[in-house]
């Protein structure tokens, strides 16, 4: 039995592997066509991309996709994946919307109009504020990571960048949590994708007593539509774990790539994270986390 398991693991690893290995190859195809200015030909590799993954694929790549429709004259297919993007990601804004000459052909049609209408925010300046506040979470994170990429490098410069995160992440806090205090959760329609990311980070990031005090406030904000399902699961799960208990998505692991902080009731864990929205773990990934299992107390 345990062969046959192993056996099993190998093969829906090695099948995993080959989608993405697939979807990456088709992907990077489609990306040289749209620089060469072949459309034609970029959108249907970015299609074959996403047919080959079960019809998935990665936001930024959908992005492209719908640039290389347009300008091939396929507008409604553009439109189409440029609404999902906005429906179902936090990837556009109308910046990225006006800014991009590529979506120019479809700047005469009346959806665009419409696009535009509904990804400009309300409250323009306050996005504004919570999109620079999200520039700042992200910046010293992203050192983090690029620094434990370089060999070598001091642990002085890795508890200096520590020590800048957390003042950053204290900074944040205070004016996120007055934000939200004075207007309740707000969401894309008020703030814009980035300002919606940004409240949500920032509470991510925040200490247990604040992700608890504002946990049922973004919890009433996503039944209305105005907040993530599956940011809330993230920090459903962040909460869980600080507080030593079992998580219920997935969504946390240990650092320096030790497996998953225990996680509850595995045999309906795929089924908990497609009602959040969450991609299902596949077979290969499924099995490793039994695995781990074993070890959880």
């Amino acid at each position: 039995m345990k062969f046959v398991n192993l056996v099993l693991f190998v093969l829906s690893t090695q099948l995993a592997f080959s989608q993405q290995a697939r979807y990456d190859s088709l992907v990077s195809i489609a990306q040289r066509d749209l620089f060469g200015r072949l459309y034609e030909k970029s959108a249907e590799n970015y299609l074959a991309a996403f047919k080959s993954l079960n019809y998935k694929g990665f936001a930024p790549d959908r992005f492209n996709a719908a640039k290389a429709l347009a300008m091939s004259g396929n507008i409604d297919s553009a439109f189409q994946y440029l609404t999902i993007l906005w429906k179902k990601t936090e990837y556009i804004e109308t910046d990225s919307l006006l800014n991009e000459k590529m979506l120019i052909p479809l700047q005469s049609d009346e959806r665009w109009k419409k696009l535009i209408a509904e990804t400009t925010p309300r409250m323009p300046e306050l996005a504004k504020k919570l999109a620079i506040i999200r520039a700042a979470d992200q910046e010293y994170r992203q050192k983090s990571k690029d620094l434990k990429s370089v060999e070598g490098k001091e642990a002085t410069d890795n508890q200096t960048l520590a020590t800048q995160i957390n003042t950053r992440d204290s900074i944040n806090q205070a004016e996120v949590i007055a934000i939200i205090d004075k207007y309740g959760w707000l969401g894309r329609e008020d703030i814009g994708n980035t300002g919606c990311s940004a409240l949500y980070v920032v509470i991510l990031h925040a200490p247990i007593e604040a992700q608890e005090k504002y946990f049922p406030i973004m919890k009433a904000a996503v039944k209305e539509g105005r907040a993530r399902r599956q940011n809330l699961a993230y920090l459903e799960d962040r909460m869980l774990v600080r507080r030593g208990k079992k998580q219920l998505y997935g969504s946390q692991f240990k650092a320096g790539g030790k497996g998953y902080f225990p996680i509850a009731d595995i045999e309906h864990l795929n089924e908990r994270r497609a009602y959040v929205g969450l991609v299902p773990f596949s077979a290969a990934e499924m099995t490793e986390i039994k695995r781990q299992s074993l070890g959880w107390k």
